[in-house]
């Protein structure tokens, strides 16, 4: 299949499992939403009335200094110029992303192939099973009503040796214990704590995939979400004395507001790839002599590419001096802007430098594919949501990545999206100092009002109301921003930018809506995640080792890395539970009351039905 929809040689790429994105981005242009013809069409065929061209035109970038320019769809409607993407290459990413819940096993049945209740799942329980009490250990059994076989499920740490460790050392990884002391503590040789971290990891990937499958299927009511999206870049240390180079990696996340749930955090990194066998393959299709999006494998790093990477470094230095002596946040939106259009392809964020290398084991993913794959699989989760709004950090791959997988429900207005910039070189006093005056305000505002009782929320929006008539376009997609005053000091100076349709809002339903734009929800993750374990501390970098970094407790393997996140990310909705008592899977709707490790360790693989059926553990 894919080798048909490479060999049709199109003016764009074809439209892959339902995934094409090469369209406007612009929400206000007719073009949003509307792909561009895959086929060209001639002069004389137009001429002749047989087909008519499009409101595109393909031109290629020229800025930067690689070797293969990256081919963008001029649109001649709005004159934006989107980068073309391999729909097949999102889909993949796709599928490494959401593998997890696609693969639970088909509802346990009786386990005779000739009975009839063979493929008859346990749900279904009249007529054809009977509950038999249960196991030594706890487990349910079944007795099948047609041929009398009694079957339970399995334990999920059968054969696992060492069992009664896991509950211990899935605490002591998400709560900063380094691997050596792990290993110090629970009395275990190294290579048995991996291999506990490829159990722990299967059991919080099967766990999660039992209760997030019911969001796809509409079963937890959800009417509106209010959800933050950003990036988390993360470095794994060098393995060899004779390369000490580091390799960077990037996390897309996306967290509920409101209830705390993080529904994704995906790293650019697939451990199932074999570079060499990708590398080879590669070459004998001709990758290297494609253009990035009409290669086999779009979205990977070839090792090629990324050794020939070169950033003009007068341009890089220029911006990241600009960015680092900034104090004005207006200045560090338009700073991004301009590093933004500086780059050959705007939604490409990947920072590759001299300092990095290429991955020893498994292969990295382009960023802005990850990024795609990472809304796809949230449009998929949000099916059932009336209403979405994206709270956005500024960044040109996450906008495209949110218009390309919810463009069909920002035109039927179900979801919007908005940009939240902070400033986040603030240091503790001067955070304080902007939270008093901020107060000061407030205090004179109910003076002139002569309301004293008026809350420091519905002052605030008065304050929003104000600030709205004095929007500025900002950046070249004269992107409308304006001031919000912050309700928390974790986020002090915060600027908003509206990036679709709302001229339907009143001053005061928009003012609360701005009101509640935020990072807060996915930012809170990253800095738990950060603090709570030792392999995603910040690493420490000095003027010795020009640049190179170095992290004490780091991972030496991506693969790790990946896992930890994953489990952290369960742990954090399922087991933590904020200063209401409740985790966010609780306030999601997801759980009934905060859940212990040995609950998600014994979890036992089932489909939605028998969760409708059987009593769940918590």
């Amino acid at each position: 299949m894919v080798a048909n929809y490479l060999s049709n040689n199109p003016r764009i790429p074809l439209e892959y499992n339902g995934v094409r994105v090469n369209f406007c981005k612009n929400p206000e242009c007719a073009n949003f939403g509307v792909p561009a013809q895959t086929e060209a069409i001639s002069q004389g065929q137009k001429k002749e009335g047989k087909k008519e061209r499009d409101s595109y035109k393909l031109t290629g970038s020229t800025k930067g200094l690689k070797k293969i320019s990256v081919p963008c769809l001029a649109c001649k409607l709005c004159n934006e110029y989107p980068p073309i993407k391999s729909n097949l290459g999102i889909f993949e990413e796709y599928q490494r992303i959401s593998k997890y819940l696609e693969n639970i096993p088909r509802e346990l049945c009786c386990p005779n192939v000739v009975c009839e209740n063979h493929l008859v799942g346990v749900s279904n329980m009249k007529g054809h099973y009977h509950q038999w009490g249960k196991t030594k250990a706890g487990t349910r059994r079944f007795r099948c009503v047609r041929c009398g076989r009694v079957f339970t499920h399995k334990k999920p740490a059968e054969h696992h040796d060492l069992a009664f460790k896991n509950p211990e050392i899935f605490r002591l990884l998400v709560n900063k214990v380094p691997f050596k002391r792990i290993c110090a503590i629970a009395q275990i040789h190294p290579k048995t704590l991996y291999d506990k971290i490829d159990y722990i990891h299967q059991q919080c990937q099967n766990f999660a995939a039992s209760r997030e499958i019911k969001l796809i299927r509409g079963h937890v009511p959800m009417r509106r979400l209010y959800i933050s999206v950003d990036r988390q870049d993360h470095v794994v240390n060098w393995s060899q004395r004779r390369d000490k180079r580091n390799t960077q990696f990037s996390a897309v996340g996306s967290s509920d507001n409101f209830t705390g749930y993080v529904f994704g955090m995906h790293l650019n990194f697939d451990s199932s790839l074999d570079a060499r066998q990708v590398e080879n393959e590669a070459i004998a299709n001709g990758d290297y002599a494609n253009q990035l999006p009409h290669r086999r494998f779009a979205r990977l790093w070839l090792k090629g590419d990324y050794s020939k990477v070169c950033l003009d470094k007068a341009l890089e230095l220029t911006l990241s001096k600009a960015r680092e002596g900034n104090k004005d946040l207006v200045d560090d939106i338009i700073a991004t802007y301009d590093e933004a259009a500086a780059r050959e392809d705007v939604e490409a964020s990947d920072s590759l430098t001299a300092n990095l290398k290429f991955p020893i084991q498994g292969m990295m993913i382009h960023a802005e594919y990850t990024l795609y794959a990472h809304f796809r699989f949230l449009s998929n989760l949000f099916a059932h949501a009336e209403k979405v709004r994206f709270f956005l950090d500024q960044e040109s791959g996450i906008r495209a990545a949110c218009m390309a997988a919810f463009g069909g429900r920002v035109l039927d207005r179900t979801c919007e999206a908005y940009y939240v910039k902070i400033n986040k070189t603030l240091t503790v006093n001067q955070k304080l100092k902007i939270m008093a005056e901020l107060k000061s305000e407030y205090d004179n505002r109910r003076e002139i009002l002569k309301f004293p009782d008026i809350s420091d929320t519905s002052l605030r929006r008065m304050m929003i109301e104000e600030n709205i008539d004095k929007m500025r376009p900002m950046g070249p997609w004269r992107d409308m921003w304006t001031e919000v005053p912050s309700y928390s000091m974790s986020e002090p100076e915060k600027q908003v930018c509206l990036l679709t349709d709302v001229t339907d809002y009143d001053k005061q339903r928009l003012a609360i809506i701005l009101d509640r734009a935020s990072l807060h929800g996915i930012d809170r993750f990253f800095m738990q995640a950060r603090r709570l374990m030792s392999i995603t501390e910040r690493p420490i970098s000095s003027a010795s080792n020009t640049g190179r970094k170095w992290q004490q407790y780091g991972a030496y393997k991506p693969s790790v890395l990946a896992q930890l996140l994953d489990i952290f990310r369960v742990h954090y909705n399922y087991c933590k539970a904020g200063d209401d008592g409740k985790t966010p899977a609780m306030r999601l709707g997801l759980a009934r009351s905060v859940l212990g490790e040995e609950v998600i360790l014994r979890h036992q693989s089932r489909t939605l039905d028998e969760y409708n059926l059987l009593k769940e553990e918590d």
